[in-house]
């Protein structure tokens, strides 16, 4: 099933939700915003969607410095 991650094909071999997802690229823990097919999604909601062929991802991850 192929997706598009933040403007690039990505190519996913089972579907999974958007948590599932960010655990496989190693991001679950980073502070976020998750954009889906223009969507913003909350927190709460990331479980619970399963990401679909054609699906677009966008993450914008918060990050400090100094």
């Amino acid at each position: 099933m192929n997706i598009i991650y933040n403007g690039n094909n990505y190519f996913l071999e089972t579907p999974c939700t958007i948590c599932e997802f960010l655990k496989k690229i190693g991001k679950s823990k980073i502070p976020m915003m998750v954009k889906l097919n223009g969507n913003f999604l909350s927190r709460k909601k990331r479980g619970d969607v399963l990401l679909n062929e054609g699906d677009s991802l966008n993450i914008v991850l918060f990050l400090g410095g100094g």
